[in-house]
């Protein structure tokens, strides 16, 4: 029975949260995924504080490596704050790589010629001082997973995460969109057994 067949008539008492997805019903939907929702997780021994005062000790260039969907946004995000309140320029590309040659090139040149820091997210090396290399590991998925879930309730086990971590390697993001989809097949067959029931 689909949405459009619930009536007055239809005696199941169903939230619409229990039918159609939302930000409420599923602790993996973008609004609380998306770089910035979530606050970057450092490793032990490192804040935000530390990698700043990397990148002023570099006369402030640098940048942030790792693979799709590692946390490299999240990162930026995180620490836009200390960055604004350095009160220096400092030009900001997540993704330079995706920029073309002469963009980079351009980009370089116009940051030295105005003396302003550059700081960037790359997938390899580009020839900046390294602030940061991101590898994500399945305890930090599962931190992630833990902090998310404590707003809503997944019927998700540890099992299902660590193999979508597996999966996915060092791409938290794809981990989180599959996760996403299994959450609403649980909660899907969660509302099928109450119809069934009924």
């Amino acid at each position: 029975m689909g949405w459009s067949t619930l009536n007055s008539n239809t005696n199941l008492e169903l939230n619409r949260e229990d039918v159609i997805p939302s930000r409420h019903s599923n602790p993996f939907a973008t609004c609380w995924t998306r770089p910035g929702a979530l606050p970057f997780l450092f490793a032990e021994g490192l804040t935000a504080e530390l990698l700043i005062a990397r990148l002023a000790a570099n006369r402030w260039r640098g940048q942030i490596i790792g693979p799709h969907g590692c946390g490299k946004s999240t990162l930026l995000a995180t620490i836009a704050p200390l960055l604004r309140a350095a009160k220096r320029r400092i030009d900001v590309v997540d993704g330079f790589e995706e920029l073309s040659r002469w963009r980079r090139w351009s980009k370089r040149l116009t940051c030295r010629w105005w003396n302003s820091g550059l700081l960037v997210t790359a997938h390899r090396s580009v020839g900046l001082p390294t602030l940061m290399e991101l590898s994500p590991d399945q305890e930090l998925v599962r931190r992630l997973v833990s902090q998310l879930c404590e707003r809503t309730a997944t019927g998700l086990s540890a099992a299902d995460v660590d193999a979508s971590s597996a999966r996915h390697g060092s791409n938290v993001r794809e981990t989180f969109f599959e996760l996403y989809d299994r959450h609403e097949q649980l909660a899907r067959a969660r509302v099928n057994r109450r119809r069934q029931r009924a």
